[in-house]
């Protein structure tokens, strides 16, 4: 998939996202808090950073920056229980008082597979959708508010679309 298709797909999801009711807070990718350690390349060559959460969309780094824009590249390397050494580039998109937030680019199939099956058995336990936050007693198939697909240890979850029944639109 080409840069300008990939923006296409995002630009969709964030404005069905928009459309569901209390999506101000809606999540395109699930993502897992973490406590880990990164090191920084690049323009942050040798700059340390805690993985606070991650998802195959981006993370949030905790911890003292260097001086760092928004748009500007970050190249990272940590490691993930069970699944080894990730090295990672992205732009920052957020700077808040306590870290950035990091949008990825440039995965690769191998490391997007690999992040997926750490991410998703990080997610087993849930109460609620990663997406919007409405909570359940347990984790269905989908949610019942914002309808996005839940089933995270299927094999067609990394291919598919979170909302399925928006899978065929432009």
């Amino acid at each position: 998939m080409n840069r300008v298709s990939a923006r296409k797909g995002i630009d969709y999801l964030l404005n069905v996202a928009r459309t569901i009711e209390g999506a101000d807070e809606m999540r395109l990718f699930p993502r897992i808090n973490l406590d880990l350690p990164v090191v920084m390349n690049g323009k942050l060559s040798g700059s340390t950073a805690t993985l606070a959460n991650l998802s195959l969309g981006g993370a949030f780094l905790r911890g003292p920056f260097p001086p760092v824009r928004i748009g500007d590249p970050l190249f990272m390397k940590y490691s993930l229980p069970s699944q080894g050494p990730f090295e990672q580039s992205g732009r920052a998109v957020r700077k808040e008082a306590e870290g950035v937030a990091v949008n990825f680019y440039d995965l690769d199939s191998t490391s997007r597979i690999k992040l997926w099956k750490y991410i998703s058995e990080e997610l087993k336990n849930l109460r609620q959708c990663p997406y919007c936050g409405h909570p359940h007693a347990a984790l269905p198939s989908k949610c019942t508010h914002c309808e996005w697909n839940l089933e995270f240890h299927s094999p067609e979850y990394l291919d598919s679309s979170p909302i399925p029944k928006y899978q065929n639109n432009p």
